[in-house]
């Protein structure tokens, strides 16, 4: 069985850079994605990164909800609060989630495009993205995030929380961002961030476990040293 476990949000908070780099060094997770809107958090992560040879296991976490911008046009935008912060209250709006506005589609543009060259800039060569709160994946901005990192050289993603619903137009419409993402870029056959539904996965189906060691949740750590435990050893994006 092939399987990916990625820990999010590495120089995004200051409790989860010590425990994903301590997992990543035991090989217990197979790569972490990391945020660049945070330079506090940021320099400190991508410090530890490269003092232990890691830049190899570290994909982008690209956000536009959470830390602060790298471009201006964003900043004209409902994305960032007025204290100057990326947050997420615009794509609150279910309106959002499948439709955005075409000045402020190009503002995004240029913002995801600044944080995948200063992830490239930096030395960081898993050439693999995510995204805070899977936004890629949302309708409205699927292709924009395909498009930047096509662009950029990207290789992998991540696909879709849910991939199918009750719902037959929101199906349609994640089918076409999963075709879009497999024409693309290396992928999964599944996302999942449930340590039960990754034990049941078939053997034959290729799956990324969705991790946040270090975060509020409880026995978060345990539970990912025990599928690893329990399944071997993981690979990243690109050992697919």
């Amino acid at each position: 069985m092939k399987y990916v476990i990625n820990a999010d949000d590495l120089g995004g908070y200051e409790a989860v850079n010590k425990p994903i780099i301590d997992l990543l060094k035991e090989k217990v997770i197979s790569q972490s994605t990391i945020m660049v809107t945070f330079s506090e958090f940021y320099s400190e992560a991508k410090e530890l990164v490269f003092q232990n040879n890691l830049q190899d296991s570290i994909g982008v976490h690209l956000s536009l909800t959470r830390g602060r911008p790298l471009t201006d046009p964003i900043k004209r935008t409902p994305f960032v609060s007025d204290k100057g912060y990326l947050y997420g209250k615009y794509l609150d709006s279910k309106i959002h989630y499948f439709y955005i506005k075409r000045k402020i589609r190009k503002a995004i543009e240029i913002e995801l495009d600044a944080q995948m060259k200063k992830y490239i800039s930096d030395g960081y060569t898993l050439m693999h993205f995510d995204s805070h709160g899977n936004i890629h994946a949302y309708p409205s901005l699927y292709k924009i995030f395909s498009r930047v990192a096509k662009r950029n050289g990207f290789l992998s993603t991540r696909l879709p929380y849910n991939v199918h619903t009750k719902n037959p137009l929101l199906n349609l419409l994640k089918s076409k961002v999963i075709k879009n993402f497999r024409s693309n870029f290396k992928t999964t056959a599944l996302l999942t961030y449930s340590i039960k539904e990754a034990i049941a996965t078939k053997p034959t189906d290729v799956f990324e476990l969705m991790t946040h060691p270090g975060s509020n949740e409880p026995n978060e750590t345990e539970n990912i040293r025990l599928i690893r435990k329990e399944l071997g050893m993981p690979v990243s994006f690109k050992n697919l």
